[in-house]
């Protein structure tokens, strides 16, 4: 993880508002000099804790430094690209969250950019001649915005789906396998929360319809993404000599061997976890109901009926009323194909048949980021054919003749 003492990294600042100035070269007889001044100042500030200030200056030297390609000023781009570290620090210290997620974005693309000038493939874009990552450097540096990242995402208000969206990235999940196992835990608690908030939010949303007009029945609303569970569990899998912990455990003993009795086991040391977990601790409560949730729906997907004493100590409730009350509620809220015997004390489940719309939708989840490999792949593809042309005499028939030699 990128330490805070890093004063390269740590001390450039940027704005803290989320918008920057379209870029435009540098200004006719500006001193090349005056760049590094105001990037030194800005750095100044930012050590002072005058983040505002910092990121107004650094937000200047971007915009004026945007154009900067001649021979004097080849250190621009890498200071520009520090300068995105900046930003980051300067919008998690005033806790400008929305800012941050921005920010967040605006370095990844930096760090594609840079990997492009590294490849030669010409994709280093406005401001970044001259400057590249090695591919040790580019995983270092996404190691260092994975951890960073987690200020945000924990903080912001629809963090929860940014974290899965980039951390599920080829990339990002390669480099979480290779560097940093660790935060598999973040990852792993987000998909149960997020999961069981779209849940929430899909629920609330019938019952307001159902206010307005009568609806007919809906079908059996899945507990989160399968795409996204299902990645979770195979990447824990493929981790879990390397590294487990009790949030991963849970996940493995509920989705790989269907153990129950160990899954409830390690529910108890993961509420423990969270409680002494910085970025966990606020979501504990919504993480234990969430798996709660998890439980009852993996428990009735291999039982057609369900005894309630057995199922709330399953959920980890002494009383069985209190099951029996919430199990209700999420039968009602999800509309769950389900019905309760109170006299025998049973939870009857039915059996429906899987929705077309559920089905198209989990079997075309994963296209994009599919797709945006299969382009990346290409890019570079078309970087190393434009260099084979460059070498001949600068024409395509010459490539494809010593191709085909």
């Amino acid at each position: 993880e990128k330490e805070g003492g890093d004063g390269e990294d740590d001390g450039e600042a940027e704005s803290g508002s989320g918008a920057e100035k379209a870029p435009e070269p540098l200004a006719e007889g500006a001193v090349p000099g005056a760049l590094d001044t105001l990037y030194d100042y800005a750095k100044f500030q930012f050590d002072c804790g005058n983040y505002a200030a910092a990121g107004e200056c650094l937000a200047a030297y971007r915009v004026m430094s945007a154009g900067a390609v001649s021979a004097a000023l080849l250190n621009v781009g890498e200071r520009r690209f520090f300068a995105m570290w900046g930003r980051l620090a300067s919008e998690i210290l005033m806790r400008n969250w929305v800012g941050a997620a921005a920010a967040v974005r605006e370095l990844r693309e930096g760090i594609e950019m840079a990997a492009g000038n590294a490849g030669g493939g010409g994709k280093g874009g406005v401001g970044m001649a001259g400057f590249s990552l090695n591919p040790l450097q580019q995983l270092q540096h996404r190691t260092w915005l994975i951890h960073w990242s987690l200020f945000v995402f924990f903080n912001h208000p629809e963090g929860l789906g940014l974290l899965s969206s980039m951390w599920f990235n080829d990339r990002y999940l390669n480099t979480i396998q290779t560097n940093c196992p660790h935060v598999l835990r973040y990852l792993a608690a987000a998909i149960i929360i997020s999961g069981n908030r779209g849940k929430q939010a899909l629920t609330s949303t019938s019952a307001a319809a159902a206010g307005a007009a009568a609806q007919p029945a809906a079908p059996v609303v899945p507990a989160m993404s399968s795409a996204l569970l299902d990645d979770l569990v195979r990447v824990v899998q493929q981790e879990s000599s390397s590294y487990h912990d009790p949030i991963t455990e849970f996940i493995q003993h509920l989705y790989v061997s269907f153990n129950f009795d160990s899954a409830q086991a390690v529910l108890k040391k993961c509420e423990a976890v969270l409680a002494q977990d910085f970025f966990l601790a606020p979501y504990l409560p919504e993480f234990l109901d969430a798996a709660r949730v998890m439980i009852f729906e993996v428990y009735c997907r291999v039982h057609h009926c369900i005894d309630l004493p057995k199922i709330a100590e399953r959920l980890d409730m002494p009383v069985a009323a209190d099951a029996e009350r919430w199990i209700v509620d999420l039968i009602r809220g999800a509309r769950l194909n389900a019905k309760i015997d109170s006299q025998k004390a049973q939870v009857h489940m039915g059996t429906p048949a899987p929705s077309v719309y559920e089905t198209i939708a989990e079997s075309t989840r994963g296209a994009i980021i599919r797709t945006a490999a299969i382009s990346a792949t290409l890019d570079r593809g078309g970087g190393a054919l434009a260099a084979a042309v460059t070498a001949g005499d600068g024409t395509p028939q010459d490539a494809a003749a010593g191709t085909g030699g």
